[in-house]
């Protein structure tokens, strides 16, 4: 089995309201429930009380009543997300090893930056690609040939990084690969044309 990947469509104004304010990325990614982000303040406040009976070996006075639950205007298609299934990681390979710049189409594994410091998946935070980075994957997956990454596609050499990966060569799982490449890079593409970038984190 491999990791399963989800994209998220972000504007560069949504990620610096995140980056000042980590909760709100509840109201991006969970926005039918506000209690997310009330309940990841209560986590916040918990951790900070939890150092202090440390510090000075009491609790502090309890905290002040909840705040409201603040807002996050979207434009355009924000919010909207893509699951790669269980693609990436297969996918990561074959982009990296067709493609001549690891360092733009590594973006299913590598680079990015986190979106604040909230765990939102088991691995951690979200990782967000601003607007510009998302320009240039776009124009890396455009430029990059179906034939590279089928001549990429390298069952045992994938076995050895992944040892759940078949072995041994299938059409049907070239095919499936191929099916979720067009998938991120008509996900990536629209993003693009709305002028927004994109955050990835594993389910």
């Amino acid at each position: 089995m491999g990791v399963r990947l989800v994209l998220v469509a972000i504007s560069d104004a949504t990620l610096d309201r995140i980056a000042a304010d980590p909760p709100l990325i509840w109201r991006l990614l969970d926005p039918e429930n506000p209690a997310s982000y009330l309940e990841e303040l209560r986590r916040r406040s918990l951790r900070g009380r939890n150092i202090l009976v440390r510090l000075f070996g009491r609790p502090p006075k309890e905290s002040a009543p909840s705040p409201p639950v603040p807002a996050l205007p979207l434009a355009d298609i924000e919010g909207q997300a893509r699951d790669l299934d269980k693609a990436a990681d297969s996918l990561h390979f074959l982009l990296t090893h067709a493609a001549p710049d690891r360092r733009v189409l590594g973006f299913l594994q590598e680079g990015g930056a986190p979106a604040g410091d909230v765990e939102v998946s088991y691995d951690g935070p979200a990782i967000a690609f601003r607007s510009a980075q998302a320009r240039e994957i776009a124009e890396a997956l455009r430029a990059l040939p179906r034939a590279a990454l089928e001549a990429a596609f390298d069952p045992p050499a994938m076995k050895r990084i992944y040892p759940w990966y078949p072995g041994v060569p299938r059409p049907e799982d070239l095919a499936y690969l191929i099916e979720y490449f067009g998938v991120a890079t008509q996900f990536i593409e629209r993003v693009v044309a709305h002028g927004l970038g994109f955050l990835r984190y594993p389910t």
